[in-house]
């Protein structure tokens, strides 16, 4: 029994790594290029995986997320500054101000995987989506989750499944599991502006840093701008 990761290069795929390599499941990982704003991440994914000593696969679906309107994939869309809990983010429905959602991307990531884990012979997908995005990003959620591990199992007859082991976790607690785990975040990048350096603004680089020096640890992040504690 073998995992393939869904990782992005960030702090939540990376301890979804570590867990699944704790566990002697860690099998392999899947980089997707969906035309984001700052290609650093796919440089961390390949250094994650390195690190891990698990087989890196990569796939190309820039031009799939070229079309989508986000604020992530789209540079003339401004990703927003502040917290998640300042109201400009929105949950993406049509009448939201939900720019930083790209549209169903955690669903075409899980189902592109699936295809290559079955290929490849791994039972499990495991991918990274946590409790402090469920109010922004629908597919996200526990329910879309269900469905899509029905899903998964019916298209794939039954030989793969979708773990989500952070779907009830916060961001918070997924930097104590990592840190327990030796996670090295300083190989990871969760910003999706496109500097040379976490911008320190976005609601991405404020939770990581809440996340990261939750009681009282370090974080190794370099920022243009050292986010304020929430």
């Amino acid at each position: 029994m073998s995992d393939l990761v869904l990782l992005s290069g960030g702090m939540d795929s990376a301890t979804a790594l570590a867990l699944s390599a704790q566990e002697g499941r860690a099998g392999a990982v899947l980089n997707i290029n969906y035309s984001q704003r700052n290609a650093a991440e796919i440089q961390s994914a390949r250094s994650l995986a390195e690190h891990y000593g698990v087989d890196y696969h990569f796939i190309d679906l820039s031009s799939w997320g070229a079309k989508l309107r986000s604020s992530f994939t789209d540079p003339t869309i401004d990703v927003p500054s502040g917290p998640y809990s300042n109201g400009v983010y929105g949950d993406g429905g049509a009448d939201s101000t939900g720019v930083t959602v790209v549209p169903s991307r955690n669903g075409t990531f899980v189902f592109a995987a699936l295809g290559i884990a079955q290929t490849l012979g791994h039972d499990r997908v495991v991918t990274a989506v946590h409790a402090d995005d469920h109010d922004v990003y629908p597919d996200t959620r526990p329910e879309f989750i269900a469905a899509v591990n029905t899903a998964a199992l019916l298209s794939t007859s039954g030989t793969v499944t979708v773990h989500t082991p952070f779907s009830r976790t916060s961001k918070a607690g997924i930097g104590k599991i990592g840190r327990s785990l030796g996670v090295p975040y300083e190989l990871t990048w969760s910003c999706y502006s496109a500097g040379p350096s976490h911008c320190g603004t976005c609601g991405t680089c404020i939770l990581r840093h809440d996340a990261l020096t939750a009681g009282g640890h370090t974080d190794p992040t370099v920022y243009a701008v050292v986010p304020e504690l929430v």
